[in-house]
């Protein structure tokens, strides 16, 4: 996995004079991503973007278009399948990043990456955070991509916008949701979303909640 190096790191932090800046790239780059061993997934991946603008983080998510046959109108982070072109699955989250909303990969630093996580018992995802430097254009692929969503990180460590969803139907399980205005977030994305968060800024949806 290709991550950050000294160099770019302190370009990062020029570039995003944020005071949590620092410490959330060592907090991502610090971390020990766990891998899923399970047999017959299919392997995807999808990039969490951060910027910085007038001192905030923010982070870019998607709202998958209508007509896409799966978790279509789903908010999401950008990404998708690995593909045969792809080298890794590194390649595949930048890939279909520029696709998605049009950002050269160029633009984007890999800082780390998160736990894998699964996605019903068809797809194995690999999240990956980079920084996007600012500032950027986005130019959604409609044919995928419904709109473009910019969501402060500030709102989501509000404890009223997480809830976490006990199903009992089947096998026990948690489902996590952030809401943010109109937004519900849920599904894998929250749960990629959810350790983002704590790993890099400090929240704990088990105290909020009482669930792990």
């Amino acid at each position: 996995m290709v991550l950050t190096s000294g160099r770019q790191a302190a370009r990062i932090q020029k570039n995003m004079p944020f005071s949590r800046t620092a410490s959330v790239l060592q907090a991502i780059q610090r971390y020990c991503p766990r891998s899923v061993i399970a047999k017959g997934l299919k392997p995807a991946a999808v990039l969490v973007p951060i910027d910085e603008r007038a001192g905030e983080h923010y982070l870019t998510l998607i709202e998958r278009a209508a007509t896409l046959r799966s978790h279509s109108g789903e908010i999401a982070f950008p990404g998708g399948n690995v593909t045969a072109e792809d080298k890794d699955t590194l390649a595949t989250a930048l890939r279909e990043f520029q696709e998605e909303i049009g950002i050269d990969p160029e633009n984007v630093q890999i800082i780390g990456q998160l736990d894998q996580v699964t996605v019903g018992s068809r797809y194995l995802v690999t999240p990956f955070v980079g920084i996007v430097m600012s500032p950027f254009n986005a130019s959604p692929n409609k044919e995928e991509v419904s709109s473009v969503i910019s969501i402060p990180v500030s709102a989501l460590l509000d404890p009223d916008c997480f809830t976490a969803e006990l199903k009992t139907d089947g096998k026990p399980h948690v489902i996590y949701h952030f809401r943010y205005e109109a937004l519900d977030i849920w599904g894998a994305t929250a749960r990629i979303l959810k350790q983002l968060l704590e790993v890099a800024y400090g929240f704990s949806g088990k105290r909020q909640t009482g669930l792990a």
